[in-house]
């Protein structure tokens, strides 16, 4: 039997840090509208259905499609959406008088650490995922001796052997540059700078959400975390800020990884940026794929655009005219 605590939300921020479960929005505009299964007419539009393509002739006119870098069954997502399989909270006392006057039920969770930075599952060992916000919108890490360590973990809860971070510079008069190390745990990281995309009424409320999140309201958080979303549609244009050298560079150390785009082996790769940086992830993302598969850039972005597996924040978020910008990455040899 559940104590009474098991209906209150932590006051903290959950410390999962593995795509186990989906962000649980307040209402999310993306997710399908489940449809009631009408059981009295099943058994005949199934079988007038099932009859309908036993007697359709081939035609020879069906050409075959591309073949998609995701492969012809897979699904991105393989834990359960959020809320399944987890046993559900007991429901309160039938009479409230046995809990303080001032005691009002909490409807949300936190969002844990996957959920919060928007994890995404692409294909066994290679994910995306925002940057964490104390480290995009707090105060300036360079003077750390140690840069931070990446918290988030694959599915099977592993690190990450390789990581790309698109980190935005504080100091507007730094040129962006590419740069790699090695960090303490021997993970390969490539950085690519990048400008600041914020305007500057996000940022301010970014780092004073970030000086507090452990303290934050849910629905204020969830609320400010989902700002950026129409910022990144409306004012970044669908176009990336990393030149087209940085996208040679971060398709160069995906190949370079080791990692079997067929056989979903090798390295676990984790690309990371700002929150308001989904066109450069997405980009760098696209220019890998359509590299890797032999696909167009163009067809890479519409398996992510209709896949119901993406977050439908990551979706929608480069223009046609960036697409031909990565196409032109794509199709570069180097000698």
């Amino acid at each position: 039997m559940h104590s009474s605590s098991s209906t209150d939300a932590p006051t903290g921020t959950p410390p999962s840090t593995t795509p186990s479960s989906l962000y649980p929005p307040l209402k999310d505009p993306w997710a399908p509208v489940p449809r009631a299964k009408n059981k009295s007419r099943k058994s005949n539009s199934a079988t007038h259905h099932n009859a309908k393509i036993a007697v359709a002739p081939p035609r020879s006119s069906h050409l075959p499609k591309p073949s998609s870098p995701f492969g012809h069954s897979y699904r991105l997502r393989e834990q359960p959406p959020y809320g399944q399989g987890i046993s559900s909270p007991s429901p309160l006392p039938p009479s409230p008088s046995l809990r303080p006057a001032s005691y009002v039920a909490k409807r949300y969770q936190r969002p844990q650490k996957n959920e919060s930075r928007c994890l995404q599952y692409i294909l066994p060992g290679l994910f995306i995922a925002f940057e964490s916000d104390r480290i995009a919108f707090g105060p300036p890490t360079s003077s750390l001796r140690i840069p931070p360590e990446e918290e988030l973990r694959t599915t099977n809860g592993e690190r990450f052997t390789h990581i790309i971070k698109l980190s935005a510079s504080k100091d507007q008069s730094e040129s962006p540059d590419i740069q790699h190390h090695v960090d303490s745990y021997e993970t390969q990281v490539l950085n690519l700078g990048i400008s600041p995309n914020s305007p500057n009424f996000f940022g301010l409320r970014m780092h004073i959400l970030t000086s507090e999140v452990d303290e934050v309201p849910f629905e204020a958080a969830h609320r400010l975390y989902t700002d950026h979303r129409d910022y990144n549609n409306e004012h970044s244009g669908g176009i990336p800020l990393l030149t087209q050298k940085q996208l040679l560079a971060s398709r160069e150390f995906m190949c370079g990884t080791g990692y079997d785009l067929h056989r979903h082996q090798g390295a676990r790769i984790l690309i990371t940026a700002p929150r308001d940086h989904c066109t450069d992830m997405i980009s760098v993302l696209t220019c890998y794929l359509a590299y890797a598969s032999g696909n167009t850039a163009a067809m890479v972005l519409h398996e992510i655009d209709k896949h119901e597996g993406f977050l439908g924040i990551w979706k929608n978020t480069v223009s046609q005219y960036a697409v031909s910008i990565i196409q032109e990455v794509v199709d570069m040899r180097l000698c």
